[in-house]
């Protein structure tokens, strides 16, 4: 368990067996992202219902979450004391924090700047439908698995919202365009609206089926997921890799925000990058667009600082952060033969491949090879001067010359 939040680097290992040959792929380096640990989850009511037993325990089967359960008129904290309120069937007054809001048969009408839900007297069971949705993802087991739960009892009444629907109902075999689970992010605080109530049938069918409780499960804490997950509202944002090997080029992508949160890049961003030895370098953003990006070329292995910095107007940008560079070693990562990449070789050289157990195919083709006559010369060439013989030869010509026109009186 971490104990404090941010980069935290885990060094991995693994004991060699006896006489293992390489050793290098034992050990690995890997770096998490921790961030808050707890996640204080709020739900009140007014009223007492076995959904809310069975949606706390869905939540309470997270570690990651912390859930207080209090009555609305007992209620006397703060609401942003807490990363989510789960209202189920009753109103909150604007809150900062997002809010999951179920509507049932004890709700009264309702008025979001998303969404609006005007109820009747009457209640319909209704079955989920999968609608068009793309702000998470479920199991691949929920498009069977929505069909075969148990209706829900759903409040009838005119509803409208301009949110993102992940359920709609179907009444009686007929699929309708009204939303039975939709989410909203457009007031800047994420919200959720779930219309019906009896969704504790649901983790019931699901034990009696599967003897455990994972896809509901699943729903609920996918569901708080997306909506505590705060948005990125710092107006100056650097994204980096906190690990590369040293044949990569690191890559530096800065946002900057003006106060309306649009993007502008109309003033130089710097950084200064500080190696292991404290030695500096100074490096300029380049402009893309309306953002700024920095690539710098390999960097030698080892561990490095670096810091942003940008001024726009009589505001100040900073952001720090840390890259490890570490060494490429394939051939100690894997020491397996590659028989792909032999074959694609021999195919491109006009070659043939063989395995091990197809010796006698070689040798078959070895015999079958076409004889051919090759002719292989050699040239060599030596300085006279280098040859002791020859030398003392010419020497003794010379002398002999030099003798024979003395003696004749030609010289």
């Amino acid at each position: 368990m971490a104990d404090k939040k941010g980069i935290q680097e885990y060094q991995i290992s693994i004991t060699p067996f006896k006489e293992e040959k390489n050793t290098e792929n034992n050990n690995s380096t890997v770096y998490i992202e921790v961030l808050e640990s707890k996640q204080k989850l709020l739900l009140i009511s007014d009223i007492v219902h076995p959904d809310i037993s069975a949606i706390s325990k869905a939540i309470s089967s997270n570690d990651n979450y912390e859930l207080t359960i209090s009555n609305k008129d007992g209620f006397d904290g703060s609401y942003s004391d807490y990363n989510l309120i789960i209202a189920y069937q009753t109103n909150i007054e604007f809150s900062d924090v997002p809010v999951w809001y179920f509507y049932g048969e004890s709700s009264s009408a309702s008025t979001l700047d998303w969404f609006t839900f005007n109820k009747s007297t009457l209640i319909e069971e209704a079955s989920p439908v999968f609608n068009d949705f793309s702000l998470f993802s479920l199991s691949e087991d929920w498009d069977v698995w929505l069909k075969q739960l148990p209706p829900i009892y759903v409040p009838l009444g005119n509803c409208s919202s301009s949110g993102q629907s992940i359920f709609t109902q179907s009444l009686k075999g007929v699929e309708l365009e009204k939303p039975l689970f939709v989410f909203s992010n457009e007031v800047g605080i994420r919200q959720s609206v779930f219309i019906g109530e009896g969704i504790w049938r649901w983790r019931l069918y699901e034990y009696k089926q599967n003897k455990n409780h994972l896809l509901f499960d699943e729903l609920i804490q996918k569901s708080i997921q997306y909506l505590v997950l705060k948005d990125d509202k710092r107006p100056f944002r650097l994204k980096a890799k906190n690990k590369i090997y040293n044949n990569e080029n690191l890559l530096l992508e800065l946002d900057l925000y003006d106060s309306n949160y649009d993007l502008v890049n109309d003033v130089d961003v710097s950084l200064v990058l500080k190696d292991e030895s404290n030695n500096e370098f100074d490096f300029l953003f380049d402009k893309n667009q309306n953002s700024y990006e920095l690539n710098i070329d390999k960097l030698e292995v080892g561990n490095y600082t670096y810091t942003a910095q940008a001024k726009r107007g009589t505001n100040s940008y900073k952001q720090e952060g840390s890259i490890k560079v570490i060494p490429l070693q394939l051939e100690f990562l894997d020491d397996q033969n590659n028989h792909e990449v032999l074959q694609e070789l021999s195919n491109k050289n006009n070659g043939k491949f063989f395995y091990l157990n197809q010796l006698s195919f070689l040798l078959e083709e070895l015999r079958n090879l076409e004889k051919t006559s090759v002719l292989y010369s050699k040239k060599t060439f030596t300085e006279l001067i280098h040859s002791k013989w020859i030398s003392v030869l010419l020497f003794v010509f010379l002398s002999l010359e030099w003798i024979i026109r003395k003696i004749n009186n030609n010289i």
